[in-house]
């Protein structure tokens, strides 16, 4: 029973519109912060968009624009039956708890994870068909970087916020509870660094997508 729960979440949510919406545009604010990086290479500094520490970022950043993908992924999994009113109807059937809710949060998890790497992949084989002509800008393209970047940051980021996510909704009852679970992750991770200034031990503890651990290496 979970494997049928969790098969129909991955179809349900690869087909509703709202997920390819946000897929393009994570994927259009992703392609801007990889163009910056190209014209600081350019233009102030020389560095490798291709190198470990450089897509190491890229990744944090997607990861960062992902949140309310995940969010909407979460508030929509979480929620769907109680806003509907067959939340009753539904654990009244053979099926269990377990088996039902571990369906959707899998199949929420896979998603998310799936068309994050996507979109990760997508923008590092992008910036480098542009850039083709300026090899000096780019450097070599290591699989192994990509792989790393998505081994230690992607999925870790992605299970950390989704698992968050899923908890606080589910306690609460309210999709808006995805949401600022979403944004207070985002605070945390963007601004941290800003708040904590002199304090990188505590801005790195409370940074849950380790993007102020990957800037102290950049």
């Amino acid at each position: 029973m979970f494997r049928g729960v969790l098969f129909f979440e991955i179809s349900y949510q690869l087909r509703r519109a709202s997920t390819w919406i946000y897929f393009v545009v994570i994927f259009a604010l992703l392609h801007l912060v990889l163009n910056e990086m190209v014209e600081y290479a350019v233009n102030v500094e020389q560095v490798l968009i291709n190198s470990p520490i450089t897509i190491s970022e890229v990744a944090t950043f997607a990861s960062k624009f992902s949140l309310l993908m995940i969010a909407a992924l979460v508030a929509d999994g979480a929620m769907r039956d109680t806003q509907m009113r067959m939340d009753q109807l539904i654990y009244a059937t053979p099926v269990s708890k377990i088996s039902y809710l571990g369906g959707r949060l899998f199949g929420t998890l896979f998603v998310a994870t799936a068309l994050i790497l996507l979109i990760l992949l997508l923008g590092v084989m992008s910036v480098n068909m542009v850039m083709a002509t300026d090899p000096t800008v780019l450097g070599p393209l290591h699989i192994a970087a990509l792989v790393r970047a998505s081994v230690l940051l992607v999925f870790p980021n992605v299970i950390i916020a989704t698992l968050f996510l899923y908890g606080i909704t589910w306690l609460t009852r309210y999709s808006i509870a995805a949401y600022a679970g979403a944004l207070t992750i985002f605070i945390l991770s963007t601004f941290g660094m800003d708040v904590l200034a002199g304090k990188w031990h505590l801005a790195k503890l409370l940074d849950p997508f380790a993007g102020t651990i990957v800037d102290t290496f950049s």
